[in-house]
């Protein structure tokens, strides 16, 4: 069996630092067989994928950032920051893609051809990555680390959320790429930290959301998780104004953000009352008449 090193999915345009050996090695793509700028603007993966929003500069036009990110906390944090104007870079499995790909029903025909089989697209996926292109890696091989350096290289930001530890084996860690490129501000995004004994543990919203308090104060008579992932999202909203400070510093940086944290930090008055007062959890909030 070959082994191929990075698959394109979709461009918008010229790859920075990925030449045609490589990159361009597999012809075919789950998420579409042409690039965009072959696609009818009417399907609905063009709209989707659109790039334009509003009228002049965006206030992270020329800022790129490589996403290595899955599922939700870390693809939303690189999606607000495409909105912002960011040059957004996708690194994908290769065959599977995003573990968020096959999150469905509902799926989006990006194809106009009936969306069965690879031309269909699950909405969760399409919810949490538009405005950013998508190429697949596969960083175990020596190609694959080439074109993730090579766009480390030509990028300000990088956005990951492995199990700590994953990426340093790989040779492609925080202080792998650093060596590279010193201003990169690399942001991790885990269940527990980078440190400590549960660094090594797998993060879920719904674990996360258990452990911190939101499921037991949420609900009427028995504890509820929330409708939509809201500790992934919040973790991801903590790490795109993280991003944007460092950005604001313009030096090189090491972010840790984490599922846990964030949801004890989210938990407000509840949690205050708690720690300081002593009082349970209570799933109302106070009214203030003024």
């Amino acid at each position: 069996m070959t082994q191929v090193a990075a698959i394109i999915i979709i461009s918008h345009g010229s790859w920075p630092g990925v030449g045609s050996s490589a990159a361009a090695t597999a012809q075919k793509c789950f998420a579409g067989r042409a690039t965009d700028r072959q696609r009818p603007s009417s399907w609905p993966a063009a709209r989707a994928l659109s790039t334009t929003t509003g009228h002049g500069p965006r206030p992270l036009d020329g800022v790129r950032v490589v996403d290595m990110s899955r599922v939700a906390a870390g693809p939303y944090c690189a999606m607000v920051l495409a909105d912002m104007g960011a040059d957004v870079i996708k690194i994908e499995r290769p065959v599977a893609g995003d573990d968020s790909r096959g999150y469905g029903p509902p799926y989006v025909d990006v194809c106009g051809d009936g969306g069965s089989g690879e031309s269909r697209m699950s909405l969760y996926f399409v919810s949490l990555n538009r405005n950013k292109r998508s190429v697949c890696v596969d960083f175990r091989h020596p190609d694959g680390k080439a074109i993730v350096r090579k766009l480390v290289e030509r990028s300000h930001v990088l956005i990951e959320n492995y199990i700590p530890g994953t990426l340093d084996r790989h040779g492609i860690g925080y202080e792998d790429l650093r060596k590279i490129n010193q201003k990169l501000v690399f942001c991790s995004i885990t269940g527990y930290g980078s440190k400590g004994p549960w660094s090594q543990k797998p993060g879920y919203d719904v674990i996360a959301a258990s452990i911190g308090g939101l499921i037991n104060a949420t609900g009427d008579a028995v504890p509820a998780k929330c409708a939509i992932p809201i500790t992934d999202l919040m973790t991801g909203m903590y790490a795109h104004g993280a991003i944007l400070a460092a950005l604001y510093r313009g030096v090189g940086d090491k972010i840790d953000c984490d599922l846990l944290s964030t949801q004890l930090s989210m938990m407000f008055n509840l949690g205050s009352n708690y720690l300081n007062a002593g009082n349970y959890f209570i799933n109302a909030h106070r009214k203030v008449t003024l």
